[in-house]
């Protein structure tokens, strides 16, 4: 299962910016690198002793890219490695990192929808990338990984799911869903209210999702008492 750094939406701090890893001796896969992943990391000591690292992007919103930055130049200065961003917008990456000063030769971007990850990863590891259902003014990403024939779907931020997602879900095609899930419902929310996914998800089937990017009205007890799981730094 994947382990996670942050677990909260852009204004809940307490929780840090949503993130996850996977850490496989000196080679470390990270999902989304928001404000406060970076000091995260450090302050885990995530990054001691690392010869790769590949980073996964799934939009350009500064809780989910907003130390990368930092990240990139500290695995550059102080680990002497080039890191692999991981994003299908090759240009839009470059303007970004560009505009904090990141130069190109720092880094490594793959820009393909659907990246083999073997070669960059010690285990079997592939993704395909989703266009999410976020927001309008810019490209978001869901994706599904592969990681040890376990399939897993990552929502990034999204205010749903697609049928073809839930059919792959129910047929176990697709073996665990990370689920973008808020408390606080209203019109034109653009994340994934906890009352929505209880309507979308089987009963029977809840234990097989993972709640995340809590904002501020989402309890722990009512997550849990729906079946879903509530995950804990």
């Amino acid at each position: 299962m994947l382990k996670f750094i942050g677990i909260g939406s852009a204004f809940n701090t307490t929780l840090g910016n949503t993130s996850a890893y996977i850490k496989k001796g000196d080679n470390l896969l990270l999902i989304d690198c928001g404000g406060t992943v970076f000091s995260n990391l450090m302050g885990n000591n995530i990054l001691d002793e690392l010869k790769k690292i590949t980073i996964i992007i799934t939009h350009t919103h500064s809780d989910h890219i907003g130390s990368l930055g930092d990240l990139i130049f500290y695995v550059h200065y102080i680990l002497k490695i080039k890191p692999n961003v991981v994003y299908p917008e090759k240009k839009i990456m470059e303007n970004l990192l560009g505009l904090m000063g990141v130069n190109k030769e720092l880094y490594k971007i793959i820009d393909e929808k659907e990246v083999n990850l073997d070669f960059l990863f010690y285990e079997k590891c592939r993704i395909k990338f989703l266009r999410s259902s976020h927001v309008d003014d810019i490209s978001s990403y869901s994706f599904i990984i592969k990681y040890k024939d376990i399939k897993y779907y990552y929502s990034s931020d999204s205010n749903k799911i697609s049928d073809e997602i839930l059919s792959m879900f129910k047929n176990s095609v697709i073996d665990y869903i990370y689920q973008d899930t808020c408390g606080i419902e209203y019109s034109e929310n653009v994340h994934l209210s906890l009352m929505k996914l209880k309507e979308i998800i089987p009963e029977t089937m809840r234990h097989r999702v993972y709640c995340m990017h809590y904002d501020e009205y989402i309890k722990k007890e009512d997550i849990e008492l729906l079946g879903f799981n509530y995950i804990c730094l």
